[in-house]
């Protein structure tokens, strides 16, 4: 039976820059959907995430996935050497470019080999008035 991949705080934002003393700054964090004001839209997003395995285990490797509705962009490829159980696994995207033509959601999801398939993250991204 495939084991489930745990998501803590998953932060969708602008860029992650590492900080001091194993910190990080989360800038332009969105507590909600995004909104553009017109499509096409060039955006740009970063990524704070905490994953939790739930055995401990030697190595794993997880992949990140990375969607525009289904449509796949790219895939992050992670592999932890080890990993304890309750302990925190970060996963950092500092900067991610997209164009988006229109109304969409952005996915992402983790994987692994003997990991069910974990839906991290979903935002809308939809045209408005942006004030």
């Amino acid at each position: 039976m495939a084991k489930s991949i745990k998501i803590g705080n998953a932060v969708l934002c602008e860029y992650v820059a590492q900080g001091n003393r194993n910190k990080f700054m989360l800038v332009n964090a969105y507590s909600g959907d995004v909104l553009v004001s017109k499509f096409p839209a060039n955006l740009m997003f970063g990524l704070y995430m905490e994953f939790f395995l739930p055995d401990p285990t030697e190595e794993v490797k997880i992949n990140c996935h990375v969607k525009l509705e289904k449509e796949e962009i790219f895939v992050a490829d992670i592999a932890l050497k080890s990993s304890e159980p309750n302990k925190a696994n970060l996963i950092i995207l500092p900067q991610m470019r997209f164009e988006v033509d229109a109304n969409t959601t952005l996915n992402i999801e983790l994987k692994g080999d003997g990991f069910r398939k974990t839906k991290a993250l979903s935002k809308k991204i939809f045209e408005g008035d942006v004030q």
